[in-house]
């Protein structure tokens, strides 16, 4: 009578592979084999299994060309299902979030070389935009770093994932598309049901200052308006002083860290003088007149 491995051993077995992984010539049925083992548990617990390993040995395979084209939509497809990119989608503060936040990780690896080596059709690559703009509203878990499991990290990869995204041919050449991304961005960035703690509206400004390039500048300013009114109207509610709290700080982390990066690749003057004025703003407003 055969035994069933328990997930411990699987575990076990696995991270022994992947340490032995660089000294390994894989056939293309192991290395696909490999990959459905990795991707089962790419929510591990374990932060050496999950990001030391199963992450770091997808990224050195798809970056080496390890993986058939046919093999990466494959892996492509299994990242945004139910079990994967949308597992438990919605619950906050337990493990499932290492599946969603890695998933995209790897989705990011597939569309960046689909971007270099153009194998994925127009409509796949358009699919998984829309797959990962859902899931960027529908994230709930703010994580950043959890003590003893490592990173959850979820909206600083998903904008890791869209930074891809936006950058791709298939996306960058459609300004509605462009635009969704945007809106998606200030979504996030205007949460007011937790505060970012590790760098996520830095991590978003990448994909924004990408989605700037090649929009209409008019259309950007009109947007910073819009988001400095929703802060405002959520202030004068006063309806729940924490919600507001939260809203303010993420906003004051996202207005700064987009500055400097405009600043830095140097686009955009306007928009730098609007964000100035909505910082200067946001300042006064806690801490009165004196600098």
């Amino acid at each position: 009578m055969a035994f069933k491995e328990s997930a411990p051993e699987k575990s076990y077995k696995l991270k022994e592979r992947l340490e032995e992984l660089y000294d390994a010539a894989l056939t293309e049925s192991e290395l696909m084999n490999l990959a459905k083992a990795m991707l089962e548990e790419i929510g591990s617990a374990d932060p050496c299994l999950r990001d030391q390993l199963i992450y770091s040995s997808f990224a050195r395979l798809i970056g080496e060309g390890s993986f058939s084209h046919i093999m990466l939509e494959k892996i492509l497809a299994v990242c945004q299902d139910d079990s994967h990119l949308f597992y438990h989608l919605g619950a906050e503060g337990d493990d499932s979030v290492f599946t969603r936040s890695f998933s995209s990780l790897v989705l990011a690896l597939v569309i960046q070389k689909d971007a270099a080596e153009r194998f994925l059709s127009d409509q796949t690559v358009q699919y998984t935009y829309g797959k990962t703009l859902e899931y960027m509203k529908k994230e709930k878990d703010l994580r950043g770093y959890v003590q003893e499991k490592g990173w959850a990290h979820s909206m600083a990869h998903a904008a890791d994932l869209l930074n891809e995204l936006v950058r791709h041919p298939v996306i960058s050449c459609s300004e509605q598309l462009l635009l969704q991304g945007m809106d998606v961005i200030f979504h996030c960035v205007s949460r007011n049901d937790g505060v970012y703690t590790d760098d996520e509206p830095e991590r978003l400004v990448f994909p924004l200052t990408a989605i700037f390039e090649k929009s209409n500048e008019n259309t950007l300013a009109n947007k910073l308006n819009e988001l400095s009114l929703y802060e405002e109207d959520t202030r004068k509610s006063k309806s729940d002083g924490n919600a507001y709290y939260h809203l303010r700080t993420n906003l004051m982390m996202f207005y700064k860290s987009l500055y400097f990066r405009l600043k830095w690749i140097d686009i955009f003057p306007a928009g730098r003088d609007l964000l100035e004025a909505h910082i200067r703003r946001l300042h006064i407003e806690v801490y009165g007149e004196k600098f």
